[in-house]
Parts: C-alpha cells; structure tokens; sequence
C-alpha cells in the first residue's frame, strides 16, 4: 500500500501480465532486469524492518514486550526461522504469563 498499489486498478493491470507470463512458461520474466527483483527485494525488507522495529517501538508501553521482535530476527539469523518463531512463541508466553500474574 505504500506504494499506491490500493483500489482495484492495480488488480485489473496485473491480471494480464500474469496470464501473458503464464502463457509463455515464465520466458517473460527474464526480460525483466534482475535489479528491478532485486530492489523490490531491499524495498519489502526496509519496510518490514521499519515496521516491526522501529514503528513498533514507539506502539509498545512495555518494552519487554518489544524486545522479543530483534531477538527473534537475529536468532533466525544465526541458528533457523523455525527455531525463532518458536523461540518467540515461548518467550512471549513467558511474558504473558508474568503479565498476568503481576
């Protein structure tokens, strides 16, 4: 949506160019300069990152709370996503539960 890409024209645009792509077994898409890929790539990463780090971090009142988005991007890094996600889920239940009890 940052990109203007609301409303239903952005729909009725793409839908051609994917059954133009569909129909020529994707041999289109290498006309296609891989930077264009690419910096649609570095674009999605820069607005999740700012997103869920930075515009979350002014949402949150308990910083506890926010810390457990860094942890979970930088132990994907190092050890796995899956490994993460469940690194996540059990340190935000952990703080739920201490929420809770307090």
């Amino acid at each position: 949506y940052a990109m203007g890409a609301e409303g239903i024209a952005p729909q009725y645009a793409s839908f051609p160019l994917l059954i133009a792509f569909y129909q020529t077994n994707f041999q289109l898409v290498a006309f296609v300069p891989k930077a264009a890929f690419a910096s649609l790539l570095v674009l999605g990463a820069v607005q999740n990152g700012v997103s869920w780090f930075y515009g979350s971090f002014y949402k949150i009142s308990d910083m506890v709370e926010w810390f457990v988005v860094p942890l979970i991007a930088v132990f994907s890094l190092i050890v796995g996503f899956l490994e993460a996600i469940l690194l996540g889920i059990g340190i935000s239940t952990l703080v739920f539960v201490a929420a809770f009890f307090s």
